[in-house]
Order: structure tokens, then sequence, then C-alpha cells
């Protein structure tokens, strides 16, 4: 399924797209990317669990539950790759 722009529903399975392969470099020190997902280096697939406040959906991932924009979904950060019946 082409999931830039299917609406998810509780069920549906998403991934999250990777992160840029770029670093910021400060002084000496290369910091990577501080987001959740490279943090505990998920898998970016997880489980909606529910339709949340206006524009939210919660979503189980293999770190936990992480709250994610309709305007994800619309911009291709995240897809719908299975969808719940």
């Amino acid at each position: 399924m082409n999931g830039s722009s299917a609406s998810p529903r509780a069920g549906s399975l998403v991934k999250v797209k990777n992160c840029s392969e770029l670093q910021q470099q400060v002084f000496d020190f290369k910091i990577g990317c501080g987001c959740a997902f490279c943090k505990y280096r998920s898998s970016r697939v997880g489980i909606v669990i529910e339709h949340r406040e206006i524009y939210t959906w919660a979503v189980m991932f293999d770190f936990g539950e992480y709250l994610i924009s309709d305007v994800d979904f619309v911009c291709g950060d995240v897809e719908v790759i299975s969808e719940d019946r």
C-alpha cells in the first residue's frame, strides 16, 4: 500500500522514515540524531493504538508509545504498511 496519504486506523502497522544520514559537527564532536527512533535503535515499525487528540495518533513502537500526527502521514515521513480491516 502506498501510505504517504493513507489515513491510519487502530490496528494498522506504520513505518517511520529513516533520519537523514547527516551528522551535525559541533566543535570537535560529531553529534548524531537525537530522536527517539535513533536513540533506542528502533525498527521504526509500530502499531496504531488509537486516535488521540485532533490529528494525533498513539502508536506503540519497540521503545514505547509515541504520538504521530496526520501531517507526518501527509508529508510521507510515516506510512501505513499494513491496514487492519
